[in-house]
Formats: structure tokens, sequence, C-alpha cells
């Protein structure tokens, strides 16, 4: 019969001497921990990665706040929100386009501006066939806005938007040589070169500033007219 185990020789395995235990050796398992792994390793990496994920956003949203502003800059965004107030008839809109200086000079109020497209356009309400770069010098650019194909009947169904780069206020609108461009639309050269002076006067426009950047009294528009009927 054998001999009963005393109770001074406890069941429980001891880990043996002699070396160091590891990390996570003789303890239970527990989810989420990684066994064997210093966590003193792990958080240095983690932030590093952070702090790259971070850099990337910061950089990758400045260059899109840099490319935003430039577009919100340039002449073509200019010449498609002058185009949609046009098509509204937004005498506010192209005024806030327009160099401020061609305001003051030319003492041009919103609804001047909205009167006077009012009778240029009158309830033609067609979209523009299509809209392309007619002429670029150093600080200036012109669109040609056609309405229909170029044929010999339709070669006046279009008008120019034109733009020059001012030096405080970057990319403006030239309001009234657009404003004029627009009476010559299907119109001929002698009744559209009166019509804009009329209307000039009418609504207290003190004369025009061309797609060159000069400005042109109503007085020398007359005489303008007078040398297109001379010819």
């Amino acid at each position: 019969m054998a001999a009963p185990v005393s109770s001074a020789f406890p069941l429980t395995a001891r880990p043996m001497t002699g070396r160091p235990q590891s990390p996570g050796e003789g303890q239970p398992w527990q989810p989420g921990r990684a066994v064997g792994t210093s966590a003193s390793r792990v958080g240095p990496r983690r932030r590093l990665r952070a702090y790259w994920i971070l850099g990337l956003v910061a950089l990758f949203g400045g260059c899109a706040v840099w490319l935003l502003a430039w577009y919100v800059g340039s002449p073509d965004y200019l010449m498609r929100r002058a185009l949609g107030a046009i098509e509204r008839k937004d005498g506010s809109a192209l005024v806030a386009l327009a160099d401020p200086e061609e305001i003051t000079r030319l003492g041009i109020r919103p609804s001047a501006v909205s009167g006077l497209l009012e009778e240029i356009l009158g309830q033609d309400r067609r979209k523009p066939q299509s809209v392309k770069v007619a002429a670029v010098k150093d600080d200036r650019i012109s669109w040609e806005v056609r309405f229909s194909s170029p044929t010999r009947d339709a070669q006046n169904d279009r008008y120019y938007i034109g733009s020059i780069d001012s030096r405080r206020n970057g990319w403006r609108l030239i309001l009234t040589a657009t404003l004029r461009s627009m009476c010559f639309r299907r119109t001929p050269k002698r009744e559209a070169a009166a019509r804009y002076r009329r209307l000039a006067q009418k609504y207290g426009i003190d004369g025009l500033r061309n797609h060159h950047g000069e400005y042109v009294n109503l007085a020398a528009l007359h005489e303008i007219e007078a040398q297109i009927d001379r010819r």
C-alpha cells in the first residue's frame, strides 16, 4: 500500500530557479495583451505613426487650400463668375467683380448695370454654345462668348468678356468694355456704338474703359461713332 502524500509538498508546479522569467512567462493569457512584447516599445511606434499621419494630412490639406486660393484668384474663375452674373442680370455681382478704380472713376452703380443688362438682353435666355479665349496680353485676357455657330448670318451673335490684372486687386472684370461689347451682339456696328453711349447716358455711366484698359469719356465715344459713320 502506497504511503499518503504529505501536505508539505504542494502539487502546484513552481518555476525553475536559476534564470530570470521573461515578460509574460508563467502568467495567464489575457485577451488584447501581447505576450512577450514590451509596452515601452509599442508606444513610441504608435506615436510615430500618428505623427506621420497627422503630418501627411496637414500637408495635403495645405496643398488643397493653396490650390483653392490660386483658382479663386485666377482669370478663369473670374470669367465663370461674370458669365453667371450676366445670365442672372445681377448688377451687384458684376460691380463686385470689376476693378474698384473703374467703378469709382465712371460712377457705376449696381442698379445701373442691372438696368442696362435688362435693356441689352431683354427676354433672351439662351445659354452660350461656346466660351473660348479670344486674346491674351501681358496683363489682360478676353473671352469670346458665342451663342450660335460662326456662320455668315450669325457672325455677331457673340460678345466679349474682358479682364485685367490689377496690381492692387488681382484679376478684375473690365465691366464697361464687356457691356459695350454686348451692345454689338446681333446689331450693326453703327447702331451698336451709339446704343452703348445712349444707355450709358441714361443710367449715369460716365464713359467706357476699353479692352486695353484705357478710359474713354462720352464725348470721345461720340467721335468714335462719327468715324464709324464716315467709313
